[in-house]
């Protein structure tokens, strides 16, 4: 069997979805969009996973939104190359990070 190795990140907001723009969510159902540009390309709001967490009060974000997708390996090293996985996560963190330059500088008002 072929797996599709994947990456994602998760970004929590004090603003929910309405608040953000999305005012129509027909029957609750909330938006999941695809076709971002690489390197994510897939956004979904996981706003139900908030109920599982544990925050301190007055600090609970309103939205937990999560960006993912295929992670590009041209070829998989042997399993004795226990690198391997730290250097995806490392390009998985960068990418996240130089393709929204404005959530690591802070400078969102979400």
């Amino acid at each position: 069997m072929k797996t599709v190795a994947t990456q994602a990140y998760q970004v929590w907001l004090n603003k929910d979805l309405a608040q953000m723009g999305w005012a129509t969510q027909p029957r609750g159902q909330q938006p999941v969009l695809s076709a971002f540009t690489e390197p994510f390309d897939t956004w979904a709001p996981m706003d139900q996973l908030l109920a599982r967490e544990d925050w301190p009060v007055g600090m609970e974000p309103k939205n937990v939104s999560y960006f993912c997708s295929a992670y590009p390996v041209a070829s998989y090293p042997p399993v004795t190359n226990t690198g391997f996985p730290a250097r995806c996560a490392g390009q998985a963190k960068l990418g996240a990070m130089t393709g929204h330059p404005a959530l690591i500088q802070g400078e969102t008002d979400f």
